[in-house]
């Protein structure tokens, strides 16, 4: 819930998320336009990406980045680790 009574909604990315998450991001951690496209071309994808907006404004973020398979008694399982979590101040 936030200040003003409305709500946050979670959810996976969508492709017109793009703009909000590329601003958050540079908000949150100060980089350069040009790493922040880097990553956005190199490892985006909205399917491996939460958002989560107040209103239409992505105001945090999570990116999954794949890290393998694990291997256990059930069979193998896919892996992931979480990065670049941003929220906004």
């Amino acid at each position: 819930m936030s200040e003003t009574g409305g709500s946050i909604s979670i959810r996976e990315s969508l492709p017109c998320d793009e703009p909000g998450l590329f601003e958050l991001w540079r908000e949150t951690f100060g980089d350069e336009d040009e790493y922040i496209n880097e990553f956005f071309r190199r490892f985006f994808r909205p399917d491996r990406t939460v958002a989560a907006l107040s209103e239409e404004t992505v105001v945090s973020a999570m990116y999954l980045l794949p890290a393998g398979t694990l291997y256990c008694v059930i069979g193998s399982l896919p892996c992931c680790f979480f990065y670049a979590l941003s929220f906004l101040p």
